[in-house]
């Protein structure tokens, strides 16, 4: 299973501009085997969430470059949560929407699937757990998103009570952190095919 890349702590550590930075998860994404990373890493997740109370779990809609993790919704064995998904432009700008998984889809301007308008909601109330994809994150659970902070205003809003689950491949987790504004919203969790594990606070670069 091919899962290494390019160094992470040393792009971080030598460029901060997270434009740059993205580049340079991109380029490491593309050497991952997202097919066999993704298997480990959701047994590791349907493990996890097995053991947890019952609740409303969000997933995504994986791009090419992110572990699948809507197969989970399937597993007998997790079968007593309740699955949500998120919709972008339901409010007419930026923030994400919680639909039921099972809602009819359609095809995002972007090219990601998502719930089709009118979907029924999920309340926000109602969510305990939430998976997150991102382009990189680093061991304290900081994480670098794709530049449109859909999931940091929903991380927001949902508030610190909720499990927040950064899912990627180990390739992309560095061991400084990586680029970030006051807005960005860290990770309580991380799950690679290594495990998962809580987010341990990096030390600042700055100090």
């Amino acid at each position: 299973m091919r899962t290494t890349g390019h160094r992470l702590p040393t792009i971080a550590a030598h460029d901060r501009a997270k434009y740059r930075f993205r580049a340079a998860a991109r380029a490491a994404a593309a050497e991952v085997d997202w097919a066999a990373v993704g298997a480990v890493v959701r047994a590791h997740l349907a493990r996890w969430l097995a053991d947890r109370p019952l609740t409303t779990v969000v997933v995504y809609l994986a791009l090419p470059d992110e572990v699948p993790v809507e197969e989970l919704s399937q597993r007998p064995e997790l079968g007593r949560h309740r699955w949500a998904v998120t919709r972008t432009g339901s409010t007419g700008g930026l923030d994400l929407s919680l639909h039921p998984l099972a809602s009819a889809r359609e095809r995002h301007r972007h090219g990601y699937q998502q719930p089709v308008a009118g979907s029924d909601l999920v309340v926000d109330d109602e969510v305990g757990v939430v998976l997150v994809p991102g382009l990189a994150f680093d061991r304290g659970g900081g994480r670098l998103g794709r530049g449109k902070g859909y999931y940091d205003r929903l991380l927001a809003r949902l508030g610190p009570g909720v499990d927040r689950v950064g899912v990627t491949a180990e390739a992309l987790v560095g061991s400084v952190p990586v680029p970030a504004d006051g807005h960005d919203v860290a990770m309580g969790w991380l799950v690679t095919e290594s495990g998962l594990r809580r987010a341990d606070p990096l030390p600042s670069l700055d100090g």
